[in-house]
């Protein structure tokens, strides 16, 4: 497996009119290929120079971003939302989601946890609110895919 074989499957699936099951579905084909998948996206670093996340954009189009993105251990993102489906295949180490509603005009409260390991899917609705971070010792490293390009979505 290569890159462009993971984009071809993107935008087929984002191309479908459900994109986000279409994705989820894409996703589950790939459980079995585990290690084809993190071997086509090794070129990527995993830097541990920064408290934020190591995003490694592969695939940028107006409905479809793909990236592999590395939590080092101890690095946690603030509360957010994507304003786009999202699906995240773990491909290695354990990525812990603590999932939030709205609660009043500026509140949040705490909804559920996903503890994502090698071969978990999580799959987020445009509103879906979560804190990410890395849940073990070892860097988690995930495909993430969304259904638009996040730099230039409205949030």
């Amino acid at each position: 497996m290569q890159v462009f074989d993971l984009v071809e499957r993107g935008a087929r699936a984002a191309s479908e009119p459900n994109p986000g099951a279409a994705m989820h579905g894409m996703l589950t084909g790939l459980r079995d290929r585990l290690d084809d998948v993190y071997d086509a996206l090794d070129f990527c670093g995993c830097s541990e120079a920064d408290d934020t996340p190591d995003r490694q954009i592969f695939y940028r189009s107006p409905d479809l971003l793909m990236m592999r993105i590395c939590f080092c251990p101890g690095l946690r993102t603030p509360p957010h939302d994507h304003s786009t489906w999202a699906a995240i295949l773990m491909l290695s180490g354990s990525e812990r989601n603590i999932v939030y509603r709205r609660c009043g005009r500026h509140g949040l409260e705490k909804t559920g946890e996903v503890l994502l390991k090698p071969g978990s899917i999580f799959r987020m609705q445009e509103d879906t609110i979560h804190v990410a971070e890395c849940a073990t010792d070892e860097p988690a490293i995930a495909l993430h895919v969304y259904g638009g390009d996040l730099d230039n979505l409205p949030r």
